[in-house]
């Protein structure tokens, strides 16, 4: 793809379930697709309204709370991230012994809601960057789990598609080499709450930062597909259209695994994309085990 990769795991190959005519689509143009996670099969990956975690109404009191502890306890805040919000308020702290508590307390309740307002400008704004920014984003999904008996099942037709093993190649810096390991979390990934970002513009907790959000965003799933074992490459595109059809190195494609249920009509045209153009690549195809849950691979005996 024209960018110098550098590896960034161990892993020696990933494995890719698709249909039988996803197959015969990457063996004769020799591209894998990209997708845009609006075409993903989980309603909730790339989520598109980002949200905070409480409720803004509940929070004027503990607002007011938190800066009569600043201006006017006696212990001195732990201003670590210092920025101009908590200067201003130290500046007051440093008068506090003529200022009035019920006056300043008053000032900072009349300018809460203005605050407020700011911050759900800025969210919309957040929310419309990422709206864009999953449009044009092209992700390649691969699984580092072998023979998953769900993976066949829900990605290579229910066991009648392939299971591909891509090799990491670092001196062709294929992509794969650069994949990223999608994290399972039961709670889905947030902004932060009102109360953080409260905090942080007291200078006492970093500011949350967009960088780290749109990462879990991209990269955390939830745990009910922990089965999938998902790693990911992501670019981004500015262009129309929901994918990308990027070209790969026909060596990535170690060996090509069709499924037990395959048909003997895609099989053979399987076999004769595979002769044209990916002889190197090992064949095998799946046989169901009769006494154990098992599939087994058999090499294929067919010269291809």
């Amino acid at each position: 793809m024209g960018v110098i990769i550098i590896k960034t795991h161990d892993h020696l190959s990933f494995y890719k379930y698709c249909t039988a005519d996803t197959l015969k689509k990457i063996l004769a143009s020799k591209r894998f697709r990209w997708n845009a996670p609006v075409n993903f099969n989980d309603p909730f990956d790339h989520l598109t309204q980002i949200s905070l975690t409480d409720n803004p109404l509940e929070l004027k009191e503990y607002y007011l709370e938190e800066c009569k502890k600043f201006i006017f306890d006696k212990e001195e805040p732990n201003i670590l991230y210092p920025n101009e919000y908590s200067n201003a308020l130290s500046l007051l702290r440093a008068n506090a012994n003529n200022l009035s508590q019920d006056e300043i307390l008053k000032e900072l309740a009349e300018g809460f809601d203005e605050g407020l307002e700011n911050v759900k400008n800025d969210l919309a704004k957040v929310n419309a960057e990422w709206e864009k920014a999953i449009r044009t984003a092209r992700i390649f999904c691969v699984s580092e789990a072998p023979q998953n008996f769900l993976m066949w099942a829900h990605y290579a037709d229910s066991h009648s598609g392939a299971m591909l093993e891509l090799k990491c190649i670092e001196e062709l810096d294929t992509p794969l080499c650069a994949a990223s390991k999608v994290e399972y979390k039961k709670q889905m990934p947030k902004l932060g709450s009102y109360k953080e970002i409260l905090r942080s513009s007291l200078g006492l907790i970093p500011q949350p930062t967009n960088k780290q959000l749109y990462h879990d965003l991209a990269y955390v799933k939830s745990d009910v597909w922990s089965y999938e074992k998902e790693w990911r490459c992501i670019t981004y595109r500015e262009k129309e259209g929901l994918y990308s059809d990027f070209n790969f190195f026909p060596e990535e494609i170690a060996s090509i695994y069709l499924g037990c249920r395959m048909k003997e009509k895609d099989k053979e045209e399987i076999l004769q994309l595979i002769h044209s153009g990916f002889s190197h690549s090992e064949v095998f195809e799946m046989m169901v085990d009769t006494s154990e849950y098992k599939i087994n691979p058999k090499k294929t005996e067919e010269k291809h």
